[in-house]
């Protein structure tokens, strides 16, 4: 019953994003009218596939040596300070 209830809320949500989408729409139209002015659009399609995306091994893979060497350079790098504890 768990898939019937997943696709119930699935098809829900799918009419209430079209319904809102609907509104927007026809509210940009319906302005665009009034103020005589002209609308203009772009294909989106195949979108996602032209952008090119960084490999996550340059993005968000960093060893632990890598890490270490970063927070001594950055702490060796710092001017020493001392301060009072309270």
């Amino acid at each position: 019953s768990a898939k019937r209830l997943l696709k119930q809320r699935h098809r829900r949500e799918q009419r209430h994003a079209t319904h809102q989408n609907h509104i927007i729409s026809t509210t940009i139209v319906t302005e665009a009218e009034r103020t005589g002015r002209g609308l203009s659009l772009e294909k989106l399609t195949g979108i996602r596939e032209r952008g090119r995306r960084a490999t996550r091994s340059r993005t968000q893979q960093v060893s632990i040596c890598e890490r270490k060497m970063m927070l001594r350079a950055s702490v060796q790098a710092r001017p020493h300070t001392h301060m009072r504890h309270w």
